[in-house]
Order: structure tokens, then C-alpha cells, then sequence
């Protein structure tokens, strides 16, 4: 143990010596892993952040919606006959009541623009959200998105017909003298003379960001906002409703069955299953990109570090055959060199680290303080794996060969020459 101690410490004070031959070797070593891992980590939390939403959201929901369908040919959404799929979404809701572990819910949505809560730099849109009384949190979706609504502050049933719950993205936009009355919301409708008039509702709850909730800005600066107003289901009796989207909320363990129910009927239902089936598929061809840049950056750094070492080990041949000449045994050489080789590659795979995780750490500002985004810094568990077998592999093998190089010096016409 204390001879091992020992080589180590002189292989260390030998690294220090040669610091000059073996910085250039660094070079070299560093870049490669330093790409490899930045590859590594960006890829995978690009990848988690583009999907990040749809993984927080279980693969048992589905919705039902009369405002699209699907081209089986193109695959692109397009418009059906509202009343055609309300029939099939009836036929739906009869299905789904004969399945276990089954549970939907019905709402309806308008969009309204209202220019009550606009001015010149911005612009507010509503979706009007019609739910029945209660309103205990659910999950709404389209075919791209799905998100959790639930109640943050207030009731969470709507006692009246012309009582409103509003998103925290709405409630954010109301200026002071509005959140200190907290009494109204003034919306428009239509009534059934087909006249537009603002209509008027309290406020009683305010729920989280869910539907139709985001901020679009213009290269003009201007600002266009889309909120969520959920009011009672009651109103549809009362005002003409005629042009509004019908949804049916699905969460069933039984998804899959639900979307073949779909299918039959011609009535085609956007899944957060689906959305997870397409993540995870686009998740696998990226593990499959990062193996073929691994092999491509792997078998790149091999012939590098080939080159590198046998450089370094020339200029120490002399060393080496005044080591031989005294006496040193091949096994002391190896061991020498090969703790040389690996306290150098690890320096290298540290910094590497280091560097990586601090330009992350600075991307993650820059996302966040400049362009407002909530930018999450991962690295999956097969990249973590992939960089721990290339760096432990090429660390070893080529501090293996440059110590098993260095017992192939000829001694003496190294000496002679010198």
C-alpha cells in the first residue's frame, strides 16, 4: 500500500514536471468531453422541457371536443358539423357509462375578445368556460395540450348563474382599483334577439392557469392576453349559446379502449396517453442520436489521445531509459505512467463537469430573466450511463497503453542519443 502511495505521489510530481506536454494533451481530453457532456445535458433538458407539461399530466386523460377532427389522410385538424358530432359524443357518454374506473365531465367554451379590459398597448381575449355547479378541479386539454384546473382561492361551486371564477393570468391583469373592489367581472354575451350586451358577474373564486390561458407579444410591443372565465352552465338556457364548443373530459384507466370507442364512432379524441406515446418515442430517437455522437465522439478522442500520448511519451524517453538503467522494473514504469494517464484524464473530466454544469447553470438565468422561461437543467439516466462508460473506458484503456508504450523504450539508443 505505502509503495502504491508512493507511485502515486511521484506520478503526481511528474504530471506537475511535465505540465507544459501534458496541458497540451488537455487540450485535447477537455474539449471532447466537455462537447460530449454539453451535447448530453442541453439535448436532454431540451427534450424534458419541451414535454415537461404533458409528463405532469397522467396517460388516462381524453377529450372529446365538435370543434375539430382528423384528416386520416394528412393528419392535420379540421373543422366538423357541430350537431353530427354532438350525436356521436351522446353516443360516446353512453358507452362510457357502462366502463369501470371511468369518469367524464361535460363542459362547454366561448371566445369572446372584450375591449372592457383592453386598451391600446393591449388586448384581452376570454374563453368562456361553462361548468354545472360544482366545480371540484378537473383537467382540460385540446388535441396538443392538456393542464389541471383547480381552485387556489375562493369557492369552488358557482351558487348562481351570474356568479364568475377567473384564472390567476385574468385576475393578474386587473388593475388596482379592480382587485380592490374584487366585486365584478363584465363580460359580453348574446342574447337571444341576437343583441350583444355586457352582462356582469361576481367574482368568487380565482382558479389556476389552465385553458386558453397565454400571452402572445407583437414585434410592435403590443401585448395580446388569453384568459379563462368559468361561469354556470344555467346561462346557456338564457343566452344564445348556438356557436359554442362542447367538450367531454375523459379519465379513465381504460384509455386506450376509450380512443378504439373513438375511433369506431368516428369521433376522434385527443389523449394525453397519445401525447406521452409521442414523447417517449421522440425521447428514444434522442438516446439513439446521443449513442451514434458518443460513438462517432469516441472513436474521434481515441485516435486523438493516441496521438497525444505517444507525443508526450516521446519527449520523455530519455526519462525513461535513465529509470530503466538504474534498475526500474517494468511494473514500476507502468504503474508510474498509467497513474499519470488517469490523473490527468480525471483532472480533465472534472473540469469538464465544472464548466458544463456552470454554462447550464448561466443558460438557466438567461432563460429565465430575459425570456421569462422556467428552463429545468436534466440529464437522463442512459446519458449519464453513456458518459460514464466513455469516460471510464477511454480514461483507463489509454493510460493502460501509454504506460504498457513505455516499457517499449530502447533504452540504450535513447541514451546514446542524448
Amino acid at each position: 500500500m505505502k509503495k502504491i502511495k508512493d507511485l502515486a505521489s511521484h506520478a503526481l510530481l511528474m504530471v506537475k514536471r511535465e505540465l507544459r506536454s501534458y496541458f497540451l494533451l488537455s487540450v485535447t481530453i477537455f474539449l471532447s468531453f466537455t462537447f460530449l457532456l454539453a451535447f448530453f445535458l442541453f439535448s436532454d433538458s431540451q427534450i424534458y422541457n419541451k414535454y415537461k407539461e404533458i409528463f405532469n399530466v397522467p396517460p388516462t386523460i381524453g377529450v372529446a371536443s365538435n370543434s375539430f377532427t382528423i384528416n386520416p389522410m394528412t393528419g392535420q385538424i379540421i373543422e366538423r358539423g357541430m350537431l353530427q358530432t354532438t350525436l356521436k359524443q351522446n353516443m360516446l357518454i353512453e358507452q362510457l357509462d357502462k366502463m369501470e374506473n371511468t369518469q367524464y365531465f361535460q363542459y362547454f367554451s366561448a371566445d369572446a375578445q372584450t375591449r372592457y379590459y383592453s386598451d391600446e398597448k393591449n388586448s384581452v381575449g376570454i374563453q368562456m368556460i361553462f361548468l354545472p355547479k360544482e366545480f371540484p378541479g378537473f383537467y382540460t386539454g385540446s388535441v396538443n395540450n392538456f393542464s389541471y384546473v383547480e381552485v387556489i382561492f375562493g369557492e369552488n361551486r358557482l351558487n348562481s348563474p351570474y356568479e364568475i371564477l377567473i384564472d390567476e393570468l385574468f385576475y393578474e391583469l386587473l388593475s388596482l382599483e379592480q382587485k380592490s373592489d374584487f366585486l365584478s367581472i363584465i363580460l359580453p354575451l348574446t342574447d337571444k334577439e341576437g343583441d350583444t350586451e355586457l352582462v356582469e358577474f361576481k367574482v368568487v373564486g380565482i382558479v389556476s392557469n389552465g385553458a386558453g390561458t397565454d400571452t402572445i407579444t407583437s414585434e410592435s410591443g403590443h401585448n395580446s392576453f388569453y384568459v379563462s372565465a368559468y361561469l354556470s352552465s344555467d346561462l346557456i338556457s338564457m343566452y344564445d349559446m348556438d356557436h359554442l364548443e362542447k367538450k367531454i373530459l375523459i379519465n379513465s384507466e381504460k384509455i386506450e379502449e376509450v380512443i378504439l370507442l373513438g375511433d369506431d364512432l368516428n369521433l376522434p379524441i385527443a389523449s394525453s396517453y397519445t401525447l406521452h406515446m409521442r414523447a417517449n418515442e421522440e425521447i428514444r430517437n434522442r438516446i439513439l442520436l446521443n449513442g451514434i455522437a458518443a460513438v462517432l465522439l469516441f472513436t474521434l478522442l481515441g485516435i486523438n489521445l493516441y496521438s497525444s500520448f505517444n507525443n508526450v511519451l516521446k519527449e520523455r524517453r530519455y526519462e525513461v531509459g535513465v529509470k530503466r538503467a538504474l534498475g526500474a522494473g517494468g511494473k514500476d514504469i507502468i504503474i508510474q505512467f498509467f497513474l499519470e494517464g488517469m490523473i490527468v484524464m480525471m483532472a480533465n473530466v472534472f473540469t469538464a463537469i465544472i464548466v458544463v454544469i456552470n454554462a447550464a447553470v448561466a443558460f438557466k438565468f438567461i432563460q429565465k430573466f430575459f425570456y421569462y422561461n422556467q428552463w429545468i437543467i436534466y440529464v437522463s439516466m442512459q446519458s449519464i450511463i453513456l458518459f460514464l462508460v466513455c469516460v471510464t473506458f477511454l480514461s483507463v484503456f489509454f493510460s493502460l497503453v501509454f504506460a504498457y508504450q513505455s516499457t517499449r523504450v530502447e533504452i540504450v539508443k535513447h541514451l546514446k542519443s542524448e
